[in-house]
């Protein structure tokens, strides 16, 4: 365990330099690692603290906050060319890190990978949960890059442009290709498929993929890609294995963060990437959003609170202090299972799996069962409540782009403050942003 203990401080200080210098001005490499067990191989997954990591740009492409000439002014600047949908957001000092960081996920799961095929290891279902895992963070790497850096599945799939650096070994001196968006989700839905027949039911610890966390993490890809029977299958499998859900009036408002650090909802425990931004009381709840919750909703009061001139500011993180949370829980797969059963045309099951959702989110005894009449009503409603669940977890720009390809959801995004203005309607034009210029010379790629 020495060896490992070592290897893991090498590691770790490796990441430090390649974060700052860009992932591909360092090159890696498995001879650094030198396991003696699986539980050495556990180890190294553990210390990379990134696995758990969701990238703050997807938050600030979003509309859950509205942006005001503070905080704008708050804003480096590459936050604030995310937050006003400029495209080309590079800065070595920003944004190109975050970009490494998903890289850094695929290097490790690669790495895993290969010391698990040479390692000769007896203990299959350790070896198989490993591999799982590291299936489990390949995926999740690659789908978070698949947000930024690619058009949307259903406007891209067709498309035959090779984008994002595509890799599947660990070697970073070897050039890596460019693949396509229809390529890269292909290549995310197998890892996770695979993962699921791999991985627990459930972790020993939260902050590790389980097969639950696989089967969410695939819904989630599944309404991405809008192949909703999968979601629905997906969702499904995953509330048989866990469907705890809390009950908000039993929670005290009167508590600065109300919610607890791996909750009995969490599935897999994951934030986004921390910026001071974050603390600043300028950083509003969008009025809109925040009008949508009715006076019995136990949402409003829990979820936010009010700043010193009485406006709204988030609190209600599932991480239990103020990291945003953007792992798995338990209340987005219901809402994906909701979604995914009424556009599969069983209205009366998505309205089930929503009305358990809300009946534990409202004051205890107050909560009124809804119906729909139709299809069209019910999806509306769901995804209505979606929203207003999953308020700052970095899956609203994901359902923005998804569902701006329906004309009856289009919703032209737009921001002004003071002499900073951007706006972006992704019913006419796909959005995504540019791949740093640096890594791509970094990879030899012109």
């Amino acid at each position: 365990m020495t060896n490992i203990k070592h290897t893991s401080y090498l590691i770790l200080s490796f990441w430090i330099t390649v974060g700052c210098n860009g992932f591909l001005e360092e090159k890696p490499s498995k001879s650094l690692v030198v396991p003696e067990s699986l539980e050495d191989i556990q180890a190294l997954m553990d210390v990379n603290t990134n696995h758990n990591v969701e990238s703050f740009v997807l938050f600030l492409q979003s509309d859950d906050f509205d942006l005001s000439e503070n905080l704008v002014n708050e804003m480096n600047e590459w936050q604030r060319n995310a937050t006003l949908w400029k495209g080309d957001i590079e800065n070595p000092s920003g944004v190109t890190l975050e970009f490494s960081m998903y890289y850094e996920k695929i290097f490790y799961a690669h790495l895993v990978m290969e010391l698990l095929e040479e390692g000769g290891f007896s203990d299959q279902q350790r070896v198989n949960d490993l591999k799982g895992q590291a299936l489990f963070y390949r995926a999740f790497g690659y789908f978070s890059l698949a947000q930024l850096y690619l058009p949307p599945y259903l406007s891209g799939k067709d498309s035959d442009e090779k984008i994002l650096p595509y890799r599947t070994v660990s070697q970073i001196d070897l050039k890596a290709t460019l693949a396509t968006t229809a390529e890269i989700y292909s290549s995310i839905v197998s890892d996770l498929e695979q993962a699921i027949n791999l991985l627990p039911e459930q972790a020993l610890y939260p902050t590790r993929p389980s097969r639950v966390a696989a089967l969410g993490m695939l819904s989630r890809v599944n309404l991405a890609m809008g192949d909703f029977e999968e979601a629905r299958l997906n969702s499904e499998s995953a509330l048989q294995i866990k469907s705890d859900l809390m009950n908000y009036s039993l929670l005290d408002s009167a508590d600065f963060y109300p919610f607890e650090l791996l909750n009995e909802e969490v599935i897999f425990h994951g934030v986004q990437s921390s910026y001071s931004l974050i603390f600043s009381t300028d950083l509003l709840v969008s009025n809109e959003l925040y009008a949508s919750y009715d006076s019995l909703d136990l949402r409003k009061q829990l979820y936010f609170i009010p700043n010193a001139e009485g406006e709204p500011n988030f609190r209600g993180s599932y991480s239990g202090g103020f990291e945003f949370f953007s792992g798995i829980a338990v209340d987005e797969i219901l809402l994906t299972a909701a979604e995914a059963n009424v556009r599969t045309g069983n209205i009366t099951k998505g309205m089930e799996h929503l009305n358990r959702l809300l009946s534990s989110r409202w004051k205890e005894g107050l909560y009124v069962e809804r119906g729909a009449d139709n299809l069209q009503e019910a999806l509306s409603l769901i995804l209505e409540e979606r929203r207003k669940s999953l308020v700052f977890r970095a899956t609203r720009w994901m359902d923005l782009q998804r569902l701006n390809q329906e004309p009856e959801f289009a919703k032209e995004l737009v921001r002004e403050a003071g002499e900073f203005s951007g706006s972006l309607d992704l019913s006419k034009e796909a959005y995504a942003l540019k791949v740093p210029s640096r890594e791509l010379q970094l990879e030899g790629i012109d």
